[in-house]
């Protein structure tokens, strides 16, 4: 797929001398995904702003399949190469993290072999070496995880469904590091708990679109932005037609300014590979809290729950 939004952007940063985007890495070196496709954004332009973003703290409250993964691996793969930063990237547990880097990281490691160039001495599903660079993959549900090794960057994957305690301690593992970032994405689970609580204190980024009927500017919610009965999605305020090109030409505004947190909510609503019908139709066959948490990316809690407090505390 030619990218054109990445395309023009690249443009702008040679315009601007620009060296140091990894947007601009991405065409330069014509990066993959973990199915060798190039990475674009043209259905993604919301991802354009969190490739970018390296601010200190950054939350994402996300739906499934939304890009939050690649994303992170290739801002792990760009800051060891070009910056030496060693890299921690966790996830639930160690066979979750293994499943993880054999079946994503490996791949687009060797589909762009020759601009990541892992060193071959050092590369397991635990640890890999990118020049003077360390990138470590961990579970989170043992202490000893998080022993022996530090980083710049600390990437926390599925945030909700790990051990909480044990990520405490590798954020420590960032003490020694003049840059200290720490990035935390994750499908919510119950509300006020672990990325939905971290979102809430965050400045709470919206996908906000413009209506072509009315000129409102409103961000996609549910039901309210559905039409169960046409099957489309709609305008909260003047109830007309919405269209994929109104949801792609949105821009992440923030509800609070001023707090240090920048945190992003991704909602299948926005993603035009998902049209209205297919929403509706999930709402009516998925449980619950697979609906909310899944395809809307929000908490949720409720008799129909499968996953509860207790079992993620």
């Amino acid at each position: 797929m030619q990218d054109k939004i990445g395309q023009l952007l690249a443009k702008e940063m040679d315009k601007k001398g620009d060296e140091g985007s990894i947007i601009k890495w991405i065409h330069k070196n014509d990066i993959r995904n973990e199915k060798n496709d190039p990475i674009s954004f043209d259905e993604h332009p919301f991802l354009v702003q969190i490739y970018t973003d390296n601010s200190n703290d950054q939350v994402q409250s996300k739906c499934a399949q939304v890009g939050s993964s690649t994303c992170a691996i290739l801002k792990g793969f760009y800051f060891a190469k070009t910056k030496n930063y060693n890299i921690i990237h966790t996830l639930p547990t160690v066979d979750f993290s293994a499943d993880f880097v054999k079946s994503k990281v490996d791949p687009m490691a060797m589909a762009n072999r020759k601009s990541v160039n892992i060193t071959k001495k050092t590369d397991s599903v635990r640890h890999k070496e990118i020049g003077l660079a360390h990138l470590f993959y961990r579970g989170t549900h043992k202490e000893t995880e998080a022993i022996t090794i530090s980083a710049d960057i600390l990437i926390n994957d599925e945030y909700d469904r790990s051990n909480l305690a044990v990520i405490d301690t590798f954020e420590s593992r960032l003490d020694r590091s003049d840059y200290r970032r720490k990035w935390l994405f994750s499908n919510p689970t119950v509300p006020n708990y672990g990325i939905d609580y971290l979102y809430k204190e965050s400045k709470q980024f919206h996908w906000m679109i413009k209506c072509s009927h009315c000129n409102n500017w409103h961000y996609m919610r549910y039901p309210d932005s559905l039409d169960f009965d046409r099957k489309m999605f709609i305008c909260i305020k003047c109830r007309r037609e919405i269209t994929d090109q109104e949801r792609l030409d949105g821009i992440w505004i923030a509800k609070y300014r001023g707090r240090e947190t920048n945190g992003y909510w991704l909602s299948q609503l926005f993603c035009i590979w998902h049209d209205a019908a297919s929403i509706v139709r999930k709402s009516k066959k998925q449980k619950k809290d697979v609906f909310y948490n899944f395809t809307l990316g929000v908490p949720y809690e409720g008799s129909e729950v499968s996953i509860k407090r207790e079992h993620i505390l």
